[in-house]
């Protein structure tokens, strides 16, 4: 039988390596082809977490990419004679693989995208019901039926091998012999080997140029989808490396949506500490503020304003700090020991962390200076 022209990635277009056939191109059905349909393919990258290599994946295709070697795998078998492959199983160093070569239908599933593989239905046989099924759709994966074979054999230990992702069972290999070693080869697999998509580096967004595409793509969709911890976990990482204000500014108004003041606080001042930026001075005092640290937030506006002195927003917080400074300062307690200004009800100095002595004898609240009556229980002062 005559192969489909394309026996090799040539050209502009990268073509399916058919001596790459995942079975003996002798087990090919009769009259079969492969149609032109199937040639889709992608770009993906695969290697160790360091070192990556680029291949070409024709996942509609029983067909393995460069790079890719066969683990482990069953043909269910048709015909006495001169028989002829049904459906292949597969599981290779890339994905997880199912075939049927009467319907055309496929299933894949990387490795390296499992969120687990189980073992379910184990027990001992003297034979062999060998099946496969899978449901999901898009590029990936379609919707495929349940495929057997049978075989006579000592008995062993069968079961259903169940890949899973986001909480489904993806892809399921069935009645097939010895499952917790393919679940070893899996595991070991998922462990060393990362497969993933293939990401253009050679443009780069404005502002995230010392930022890879990989990254900013997936904090992007971590974003969209509503993982905000593991957005901000992204942006931590990220940010250890570079002080990117991008990157910054989403987390900061990741966390601002929150509500987390303090973590806004330390990031930005982690942001401050490594470079000059304006929009983490405005996130530092509305975290402050928040916070209700007043003190700490004119102190630090002080040094903002030296920085960026005609910053509108921290002008205004200036303005309004300034208010508030003048409202209340008859009520603060001025240390004896560093001449600080402390609040009203403070009973030792947050500067200095001197006592101070002239709290109420009856009830022992500390009052504003040249108070005449306690404003804890009314006692006179006199």
């Amino acid at each position: 039988m005559a192969l489909p022209t394309g026996n090799e990635n040539s050209g502009d277009t990268a073509r399916p390596n058919m001596s790459r056939l995942m079975i003996p191109s002798q087990m090919l059905p009769e009259n079969y082809s492969f149609d032109p349909d199937m040639m889709d393919g992608y770009e993906m990258e695969y290697g160790d977490g360091k070192k990556f290599q680029t291949t070409t994946l024709f996942w509609k295709l029983p067909v393995l990419a460069t790079g890719e070697e066969i683990l482990w795998s069953y043909v269910g078998e048709e015909g006495i004679f001169n028989k002829k492959a049904r459906h292949v199983m597969a599981v290779t160093n890339f994905r997880a693989y199912l075939y049927d070569f009467n319907d055309y239908e496929h299933g894949n599933l990387l490795i390296s995208n499992m969120d687990d593989v189980l073992i379910m239905n184990s027990h001992r046989q003297s034979s062999s019901h060998r099946m496969g099924s899978f449901h999901s759709t898009g590029r990936m994966g379609m919707r495929i039926g349940t495929h057997s074979s049978m075989s006579s054999s000592r008995s062993q230990t069968v079961g259903d091998v169940h890949f899973m992702k986001d909480g489904e069972s993806f892809i399921i290999f069935e009645g097939v012999s010895d499952p917790q070693g393919i679940v070893r080869v899996v595991k070991s697999i998922k462990k060393y080997v990362i497969v993933r998509d293939k990401v253009d580096e050679s443009v780069k967004a404005e502002g995230l140029e010392d930022v890879d595409n990989r990254t900013v793509l997936e904090i992007i969709e971590l974003y969209n989808d509503g993982e905000i911890d593991k957005c901000l976990k992204l942006c931590d990482k990220t940010l250890e490396k570079t002080p990117n204000q991008r990157i910054y500014d989403v987390k900061a108004g990741l966390l601002d949506d929150a509500g987390k003041w303090k973590e806004l606080v330390v990031a930005s001042r982690k942001m401050l500490s490594r470079t000059d930026s304006e929009s983490a001075f405005e996130n530092l005092m509305v975290g402050l503020i928040r916070l209700d640290k007043t003190n700490d937030a004119i102190d630090e506006l002080s040094r903002g304003l030296k920085l960026y002195p005609e910053n509108t927003v921290l002008l205004d917080l200036k303005k309004q700090l300034d208010d508030f400074e003048t409202n209340n300062l008859l009520d603060n307690i001025t240390c004896p020991k560093c001449k600080k200004e402390n609040e009203s009800n403070s009973k030792f100095c947050n500067k200095c962390g001197a006592k101070f002595d002239d709290g109420c004898e009856k009830c022992g609240n500390v009052n504003p200076k040249n108070s005449k009556f306690c404003n804890g229980c009314g006692n006179s002062l006199s």
